[in-house]
């Protein structure tokens, strides 16, 4: 289990325990606390001001931006849940992917700045032990942020349990798909790369060629670190390979 205790515990490490190993987490009592803290602040505040303007919680949503509403209609409006969101269509993503942006969504909520509940981070956190998860269609989406997408990974779950102020709206605002994306890049990548690396040393070992291009002492010639590590890999993986190697053209 990867315990959450700050958003430095969102690491690509625990990304891709999560993500790709299918490992759960817990939340920390510290993050707990901080989360509980910052939400008793947060209503605190609605409750005293009663001309205070916090968008899609004191007022309406896009077009209805204008309308401003008294503590009943707040309450009220918080439980509600925005089908037209899911509107996408298409292939799913992966379920590593859906795994991921529920990994990340966690990553505002968890030192309070979304200012909700800590019982919603702690249940959008158990979806993560779920069997199965809802499938998030990765076409046709053309909305403002990502509330295409996350509607259809998150409403199922603001059906199951009383949704206080702004609580449905933190769960499909901000960014946790593109995070989830341009880490699951990033990993793939990794591996990827790995990859290329056994090719090419397979390449020159099959032609047999010479090794001289990836000797130490040209090191402080190659500027950039990530040719410098190509060149350490390759001497690396070519090493004790067939000592008779071609006199010319190496790759």
């Amino acid at each position: 289990m990867i315990s959450l205790e700050s958003r430095a515990s969102f690491s690509l490490e625990n990304y891709h325990n999560v993500a790709w190993l299918g490992e759960g987490i817990i939340i920390s009592d510290e993050a707990i606390a901080a989360m509980d803290s910052a939400r008793e602040s947060f209503l605190a505040l609605l409750e005293s001001d009663d001309e205070l303007v916090v968008y899609g919680v004191t007022s309406g949503y896009g077009q209805n931006a204008y309308q401003r509403f008294s503590k009943a209609e707040r309450k009220a409006h918080a439980q509600k849940i925005s089908y037209a969101t899911s509107a996408a269509f298409g292939d799913p993503a992966p379920q590593r992917v859906v795994r991921g942006i529920i990994f990340a969504r966690l990553i505002n909520f968890i030192e309070g700045h979304a200012a909700v509940s800590s019982g919603l981070a702690r249940r959008v956190a158990a979806m993560l032990d779920q069997a199965s998860l809802p499938q998030v269609p990765m076409r046709g989406i053309g909305c403002a942020g990502e509330i295409q997408p996350l509607g259809h990974l998150f409403n199922a779950l603001s059906e199951e349990r009383a949704m206080g102020e702004k609580e449905n709206l933190s769960l499909v605002n901000g960014s946790p798909c593109a995070c989830a994306l341009a880490a699951d890049v990033a990993l793939s990548a990794r591996r990827r790369l790995d990859l290329v690396y056994r090719f090419f040393a397979l390449s020159s070992e099959a032609l047999r060629a010479p090794l001289e291009a990836y000797d130490p002492s040209l090191e402080s010639l190659w500027a950039a670190p990530e040719e410098l590590l190509a060149l350490r890999e390759l001497r690396t993986l070519t090493g004790g390979g067939d000592t008779k190697r071609r006199a010319f053209q190496a790759p």
